[in-house]
């Protein structure tokens, strides 16, 4: 260990000595930093993802109600026909 003139380190001299705890703490600092930034963000998406699955469900169910209106409009349409085909029977 290199000391100077007056016995004492350098700043350098303990940087480099210390470097390692040094950056732990400067990880530690930035990732108290990252998390109370970084968790209303994620609060924001468990919200936004819980919509979207209500959205997701309220579109099947749609999805249902047109298929069964369909079903009815095409059940119709074969009882004209059928009354249709009946008549043109009737006036041959």
């Amino acid at each position: 260990m290199k000391k100077n003139n007056n016995g004492n380190q350098t700043v350098k001299q303990w940087c480099l000595q210390n470097a390692t705890w040094i950056m732990g703490i400067i990880f530690l600092i930035l990732n108290i930093y990252l998390t109370t930034k970084l968790a209303p963000l994620a609060q924001g998406i468990e919200i936004n993802r819980r919509s979207i699955l209500a959205l997701d469900e309220k579109i099947i169910e749609i999805k249902k109600e047109n298929v069964q209106q369909r079903q009815e409009v095409i059940n119709e349409l074969k009882y004209i026909r059928e009354r249709v085909d009946n008549l043109y029977i009737i006036l041959k």
